[in-house]
Formats: C-alpha cells, sequence, structure tokens
C-alpha cells in the first residue's frame, strides 16, 4: 500500500493531467481562476492532447532549469561577496576615520556633517595640519 502524498509534487502534478476512463486517456490541465481556486480544463485526446502535454513538459523543464540557473549565479554571487566583505569593510572604516578627523559626525541614517565646532576639533587634532586635512 502506498501513503497518498509520498510521490514528489512533480510526480503528482505530471501524472494528474492524464485521467484515463474507460480505456482512453484524456487530457486535462489545471489552473488558478481570479478567486485563486484551483480548476481543472478539458484539452482532450490523442495527438493535440499529446502535444499540448509535451509542451506542458517542456515549458516545466525549461523553468526548472531557469531556476537551477539562478541558483547557481546566486551562490557565485555569495562566493564573491565573501571575498569583497572584507575590502568593503576596511574601506568603510577608513573613510568613517577620515570623516571623524576632518571634523564631520555621523547620523542616524548615514549622513554626515560638519561639526559647527571647527576650532575645538582642529585644537584637538593639530596633527591634521600636516596630513593638509584643512583647505581654509
Amino acid at each position: 500500500m502506498e501513503v497518498k502524498g509520498s510521490e514528489s509534487v512533480t510526480q503528482r502534478v505530471q501524472s494528474m493531467g492524464w485521467n484515463p476512463r474507460q480505456g482512453k486517456a484524456y487530457f486535462y490541465t489545471s489552473y488558478r481562476d481570479i478567486h485563486g481556486r484551483v480548476r481543472t480544463k478539458y484539452i482532450g485526446t490523442g495527438a493535440n492532447a499529446e502535444a499540448v502535454a509535451s509542451g506542458i513538459n517542456k515549458s516545466r523543464q525549461d523553468r526548472k532549469q531557469q531556476y537551477t540557473d539562478r541558483l547557481k549565479a546566486r551562490q557565485q554571487f555569495d562566493e564573491l561577496n565573501k571575498l569583497i566583505k572584507p575590502i568593503e569593510q576596511e574601506a568603510t572604516s577608513v573613510t568613517r576615520a577620515a570623516m571623524l578627523l576632518a571634523g564631520f559626525r555621523a547620523y542616524p541614517g548615514g549622513r554626515w556633517r560638519r561639526r559647527r565646532k571647527m576650532q575645538e576639533v582642529r585644537q584637538q587634532t593639530p596633527e591634521l595640519k600636516t596630513l593638509g586635512v584643512w583647505s581654509r
């Protein structure tokens, strides 16, 4: 005895289209109506039904291939992102340090604004004059 639902979903969907009755195979296809309910539509028997069934199987295989291609591309992207992530973090920390030393402060949301009391910052960090940070 086989348990209902033990086969994979793709096997259930593929075997669902052909409905054998009185020694003949009738082909049905399913779709969703405007309310989201699954409905079946009679296609027919014979060569026309087989052509439609093969077209449906071809489109299903194409979608599966597109899915695997997207999955591979995503994995490649993740691998590249792992390589770039340390460089991005280092660049972010260097930029943050330069902005803080130049007298800016960070606001929530990533916005940088110049401090109002620049004289105090200049007096606290005299080494910035040697770096050429102060243009005025």
